[in-house]
């Protein structure tokens, strides 16, 4: 019996402590938008409430759900949030009992001093590391977490390779690792905004000519609570979108959809595509508010051999490049994939004044020995090697655009940080 009642406890104990995997999507200062894992043909009620009792139910819930599994993506979404208040989300089943609590907040679009968070390659076979990792990300209280991709790696299990990454294998995958991160545990939800890479996208270096992608952007698309919000938030082509908030723009670029097998010659040759480039440019023209260019993949990875803009499509890049001095905004470039962290200053040369390239990878992910003895970077100022990683970044814009950047590694330590300006001429001599 005693056995018995110790065996119970153990059981009511991890019953009681088990989450649902929830996740704050696009978020202003008065809407938000929600997800987590469901099962088929259960019901959830959804609400928030805030510190005086009132409650909000959304103005729309959805579930999306796959005629092969079990598992649901159920979202939800809300309007009437004040910044002025914290609130509580709540989710019971049809009986009205509680599944999960959270908590989150509505965000301040306009503060002038932001802090951004930035990871990238996110492997699930990593269970323990991860778990740390995360907790430590989300001890610096950033506003806002960007993932820069492989969020998800669709194409591994436990460490090895699938062969056939077919519909079924992406939405379990996705499952798999959301069930899985304890970023989607954490008591005090944070905006996520998200891009991929090829390993959340389902090929291993893939582009266009990937069978599923049809299949692959409407997971992505499900698991991330990414839908328009007007002035804010608004989508481009493939997985593309623009993010408008503390008076900066961000460009969450599709590196994948529109992309071009590697290392091939000519002028049709593109890493993202005619449509998206246009849409880019005409955007920045358009705008004089600093810009950050996040990409799944290294802009400026001319000098290694693995996969960066530069070295897979060198001609692309060279367009694409003096296309962008063309651009009203200042640019910044932020880039994952490289399993290290590094920052590049980019030459005067290249855009008309000087700027950067951020890249940090692996938050929880295999990471390799540095190759910069055998391969040096020009533009590096700084980079480190061989642990995780991930990128905490303080923004401002009062007076001139001011960065600060920060490389931190497992238990917070700091890998680097440095202060950058950019500053574009009032008029460009191109």
């Amino acid at each position: 019996m005693k056995r018995l009642l110790i065996l119970s406890l153990l059981i009511f104990s991890e019953v009681s402590e088990a989450k649902l995997s929830v996740m704050q999507g696009v978020t202003s200062d008065s809407t938000t938008q929600v997800n987590f894992i469901g099962q088929k043909g259960k019901t959830y009620q959804i609400s928030l409430r805030d510190p005086e009792g009132e409650t909000l139910s959304p103005s729309e819930q959805t579930t999306i759900s796959k005629p092969f599994s079990v598992k649901t993506v159920v979202k939800a979404k809300f309007k009437g949030l004040s910044l002025r208040k914290s609130y509580e989300l709540t989710i019971n089943d049809e009986q009205g009992g509680n599944l999960d609590r959270r908590h989150l907040k509505a965000l301040d679009i306009k503060k002038s001093m932001a802090t951004i968070a930035f990871a990238s390659c996110m492997d699930d076979f990593y269970k323990t590391q991860q778990t740390s990792m995360w907790k430590e990300l989300l001890g610096h209280g950033a506003d806002i977490l960007i993932i820069l991709g492989d969020n998800v790696y669709a194409d591994r299990r436990n460490g090895h390779p699938i062969i056939d990454v077919n519909p079924r294998v992406l939405w379990e995958r996705y499952t798999e690792t959301r069930d899985l991160l304890e970023l989607y545990k954490s008591d005090n939800l944070i905006p996520i905004i998200a891009t991929w890479d090829d390993h959340d996208f389902g090929q291993n270096d893939g582009g266009l000519d990937f069978k599923y992608k049809k299949e692959s952007t409407e997971t992505f698309n499900a698991f991330f609570s990414q839908d328009s919000v007007k002035g804010v938030y608004d989508l481009g082509p493939g997985v593309s979108s623009t993010l408008r908030v503390f008076g900066q723009v961000f460009y969450l670029l599709d590196d994948r959809s529109f992309r071009t097998p590697d290392h091939k010659g000519g002028p049709e040759q593109t890493q993202l595509g005619v449509a998206q480039e246009n849409w880019l440019l005409e955007n920045l023209v358009s705008t004089r508010h600093p810009s950050w260019l996040i990409n799944g993949g290294q802009w400026f990875g001319g000098y290694h051999q693995f996969e960066s803009f530069e070295g897979d499509h060198p001609e692309n890049f060279k367009i694409f490049m003096n296309r962008l001095k063309s651009a009203v905004a200042p640019v910044i470039f932020i880039s994952g994939d490289r399993h290290l962290a590094e920052l590049m200053k980019i030459e005067k040369e290249v855009l008309g004044y000087e700027t950067y390239e951020f890249t940090t990878s692996a938050i929880h992910a295999n990471v390799y020995p540095s190759t910069w003895d055998k391969t040096p970077n020009r533009r590096q100022i700084a980079g480190v090697a061989g642990t995780f990683n991930y990128g905490i970044v303080k923004t401002s814009q009062e007076d001139t655009w001011k960065i600060n950047v920060k490389a931190f590694g497992p238990g917070s330590k700091l890998l680097f940080e440095r202060d950058l300006k950019i500053a574009k001429p009032a008029k460009s001599s191109h």
